[in-house]
């Protein structure tokens, strides 16, 4: 497809609109950009907040899905573009891209795998007290971890004297805790 802002065959003035309806274009894609990192940052924020309650708590990764629904259509905008003769990046793209990046990376190598440990507790998984004598997993960074297991055993006594939990029906081991 021939670029018509290049072609002699259109008015200076249809080459203007032309290049405005890009540049329009291009605007509503970064306005997704920046919607998708509100979403993802929301999404963030009542994750982090969830994962450090003791109480039954609704894991909100919506957010997460959202954001990405909106860098979508920013994507699918600035190819629509880029086939109209656009640049690639234009002005502050590649640097919001760049910080979006960085935020999407930092923040969900930080919630993602402490969210599964929380969801399938294991050895690395921390604990609070809930109620005397229950314990739930809560993200090792929560103010309110008490516990982190450490080991399994095959006896209370080889788990020293920081604590352990008892096997359940499936299991024949103990979880041995440690003092955070």
């Amino acid at each position: 497809m021939e670029n018509p802002a290049s072609s002699s065959e259109f008015s200076e003035q249809e080459k203007a609109q032309y290049v405005q309806m890009i540049l329009e274009i291009r605007q509503k894609a970064f306005q997704q950009i920046i919607f998708g990192l509100g979403w993802w940052v929301a999404s963030a924020i009542a994750m982090y907040v969830a994962m450090q309650s003791t109480n039954p708590s609704f894991f909100w990764y919506g957010g997460a899905l959202g954001a990405l629904f909106h860098w979508y259509r920013a994507f699918k905008m600035i190819t629509a573009t880029q086939k109209l003769g656009a640049k690639a990046l234009i002005q502050n793209e590649a640097i919001l891209i760049g910080i979006v990046a960085i935020i999407v990376l930092v923040s969900g190598s930080k919630i993602i795998p402490e969210y599964f440990r929380m969801d399938s507790p294991t050895i690395g998984t921390c604990w609070a007290e809930a109620d005397s004598n229950n314990y739930v997993p809560v993200a090792c960074w929560s103010g309110s971890a008490m516990y982190k297991s450490s080991y399994f055993a095959y006896s209370e006594t080889e788990c020293g004297i920081a604590g352990y939990f008892q096997p359940s029906a499936t299991e024949s081991r103990f979880t041995c805790l440690e003092e955070i």
